[in-house]
């Protein structure tokens, strides 16, 4: 109890000071906790993490360090887990302007984790590499957890249904890990990589884009490119580009604009855009 009662007061008082809307229950003999805020401008913070497993879903963008455990890069949902020792880590944080999301458990008590298949299993792994950092699919299937508990539930329930999330998080980083095919922590260099190939994207989204020209443009191989682009954001680039037209031509229609304008802004002819409006949202551009 002391120690959930320390963790929690060592989050409330970060989120005090940041201004985030904050809440937390017991979970596992430790805590979990949710949190939101609006970030205005970039900030530099330092904060110390207790000793204990810490498991994280977070989506922001930010560097955070340790010397100990290195530097981690979050540039969008973003999972991790990393056991820290006795007497805890200082880390050094940059966060960009932009939302915030943070959901996460802490728990200290090492029997407790013990006595947990999940919680053993990611604590075994952990104690060898430092920190896991995962995104793409991994993230894809926790996206309830940037979204605060409906307040309808109130109280106990509203604490169950905290912990059950939880227990989702636990469970899906302890079959990421598991899996041969696990995603793991990805360099600074490769998520600036894979960023910069969204930006080029996103720069104009009328251009006819070749995958060999985003390679050539990023200075990695097409292959690679392809590999990467889809280990970190979860999806393909074709995937991305066509969800990018199709919602920016979406938030034009609704803006006002003609079918004929959306299409040229993200390249299409109008009776192509159409047909590919129709195929993606279920109803024409017109409607």
């Amino acid at each position: 109890m002391a120690n959930q009662a320390q963790t929690s007061a060592h989050f409330r008082g970060f989120a005090d000071n940041s201004g985030c809307s904050y809440e937390d229950t017991p979970f596992q003999s430790g805590l979990v906790w949710h949190s939101l805020r609006k970030q205005g401008e970039a900030t530099d913070t330092q904060s110390l993490l207790p000793a204990g497993l810490h498991i994280g879903y977070g989506v922001a963008s930010m560097v955070t360090s340790n010397d100990q455990f290195g530097e981690i890069e979050a540039r969008g949902p973003t999972v991790t887990a990393m056991l820290i020792p006795e007497g805890g880590a200082r880390f050094r944080t940059r966060s960009g302007s932009g939302n915030i999301c943070s959901f996460g458990l802490h728990i200290a008590d090492m029997e407790a984790i013990e006595n947990d298949p999940c919680l053993r299993e990611i604590a075994d792994r952990m104690r060898d590499r430092k920190v896991a950092a995962m995104t793409g699919t991994v993230t894809k299937r926790l996206e309830k957890l940037r979204t605060a508990v409906d307040p309808w539930f109130q109280g106990e329930t509203r604490g169950l249904m905290l912990q059950a999330r939880a227990m989702e998080l636990t469970a899906v980083v302890a079959q990421a890990l598991d899996a041969p095919d696990a995603d793991s922590y990805i360099s600074p260099r490769d998520l600036r990589r894979a960023a910069s190939v969204r930006e080029l994207i996103d720069s104009d989204l009328s251009k006819t884009l070749r995958l060999e020209w985003l390679a050539e443009q990023t200075a990695i191989d097409t292959r690679a490119m392809t590999r990467l682009f889809r280990h970190v954001f979860g999806e393909s680039i074709g995937e991305y580009i066509m969800r990018r037209r199709m919602h920016v031509a979406s938030d034009l229609l609704k803006k006002g604009a003609s079918v004929k304008a959306a299409a040229a802004e993200i390249g299409y002819h109008p009776n192509a855009f159409s047909t590919a409006y129709r195929r993606y949202f279920g109803y024409s551009p017109r409607r």
